[in-house]
């Protein structure tokens, strides 16, 4: 019975690599939430089983157990992604050799396999969810597979909201928040934000960053761009910088607007880099983070952010943002005290925001540092450990104990 768990055992993390095709916020995550569990519950207690299609991706050595499924390749591969007969009979003969106390699906695609596991061996299952995939658009089995979990761990409460609104169990969804790492926390701590000789400067560096993909123009570069515009239209005395960081096939399409909107001589692209920690510098030189995301269904699928990672980065730099009130920045950023927030699709909003701030620098300054203050308070890894915790700690079923340090 799922009441009787033991206090000792392991937590049984199912992972397909597809996800790790293209490392990005997701995938950080997840490597995370297992540092984070192990560090919580010592590495003994915390087993992966990664189905494993290709040799493209390869971890460095975690501190949690990894043990990898060779997936074949061939017609049924799209059957794989989501219920593999090699995961699940790994998955059950480790049921056979460990005491497995809880089992967690790192994706809703495996949500049906943990939901088969749960019943054969016992054991509560628990499912991540992060933003899109959990919104609306559901795999008739994806979404009865949710409805059974013990317990769902959402990415943002913007997305426990929606899960709310689609009748998911409130008391059954806890949220544990990605977080920036040691060594950008590590690089903020010593970084200079806004300093007193730049107050006084003339014109104001806005910063954007994200991957410039044309199914993921919901990020609003192009409003940036058009905001921009009517700026230069409006008064010439306000003076902005505008830089865009990232690749993607989307990269033409915002050269060709940045071309047509008169803009060349404000906007400048960056490619993107390999690793999250060489941000600090970019962080460094810019004093406003804008990505007005959107969010809604469109193109037969939703968009928007589940989170936004890069709001918080820049937060610990000192950098306030400007964005949209809708999508996961909005557990970050609270309007007129650490950014600003306007409403979606109102691009002259979104051009008084950066007129705004771009005339009151003392005013940026102040959302700067309480930025900074809330990035460090609420997003740091040792800060989401604890919610962490707490979150597990609320769930009836979870016996594991907290290690001793």
């Amino acid at each position: 019975m799922k009441n009787s768990v033991p206090t000792t055992g392991k937590v049984l993390f199912l992972q397909h690599d597809s996800i790790f095709e293209t490392y990005g916020g997701v995938q950080y995550y997840i490597d995370d939430f297992l540092v984070f569990l192990s560090n919580l519950y010592g590495p003994e207690h915390v087993q992966v089983l990664l189905a494993q299609r290709t040799d493209h991706f390869k971890l460095e050595p975690r501190p949690y157990s990894i043990e990898t499924v060779k997936l074949l390749q061939g017609p049924f591969k799209k059957i794989e992604n989501r219920m593999s007969p090699q995961l699940f009979f790994r998955a059950f003969k480790l049921f056979r050799k460990q005491k497995i106390s809880v089992i967690i699906a790192s994706h809703l695609s495996l949500a049906p396999m943990a939901f088969i596991l749960s019943k054969i061996s016992g054991a509560p299952f628990l499912v991540i969810a992060y933003g899109f995939e959990v919104w609306g658009k559901f795999h008739p089995q994806d979404k009865w597979a949710l409805k059974k979990a013990d317990g769902i761990v959402s990415i943002s409460y913007w997305t426990k909201s929606i899960l709310e609104k689609q009748g998911f169990e409130s008391k059954k969804i806890s949220v544990v928040h990605p977080s920036v790492t040691t060594e950008m926390s590590r690089a903020a701590s010593t970084a200079n934000p806004l300093s007193e000789s730049h107050i006084g400067s003339s014109n104001v560096r806005l910063l954007t960053i994200a991957r410039l993909d044309s199914n993921e123009q919901y990020k609003g570069h192009d409003h940036v761009l058009q905001a921009l515009k009517l700026i230069k239209n409006r008064d010439s005395s306000v003076n902005v910088k505008y830089t865009i960081q990232g690749t993607g096939d989307d990269l033409p399409r915002l050269r060709q607007l940045v071309h047509d909107y008169g803009l060349s001589e404000i906007v400048s692209f960056l490619p993107a880099v390999k690793a999250r920690d060489e941000l600090t510098e970019i962080y460094h030189t810019h004093d406003i983070f804008i990505m007005p995301s959107r969010f809604g269904f469109w193109n037969n699928q939703w968009r928007g952010e589940g989170f936004g990672i890069v709001y918080v980065e820049a937060a610990l730099f000192g950098l306030p943002s400007i964005a949209y009130s809708c999508g996961g920045v909005t557990d970050i950023i609270e309007n007129h005290k650490n950014g600003l927030l306007v409403e979606p699709d109102n691009v002259e909003a979104l051009a008084d925001a950066i007129i705004e701030l771009a005339r009151n620098k003392n005013r940026l300054k102040e959302l700067g540092e309480t930025a900074r203050e809330m990035a460090f308070q609420n997003f740091t890894r040792n800060s989401i450990e604890q919610q962490m915790n707490k979150a597990f700690k609320s769930y009836p079923f979870w016996k594991l104990k907290p290690a001793l340090s």
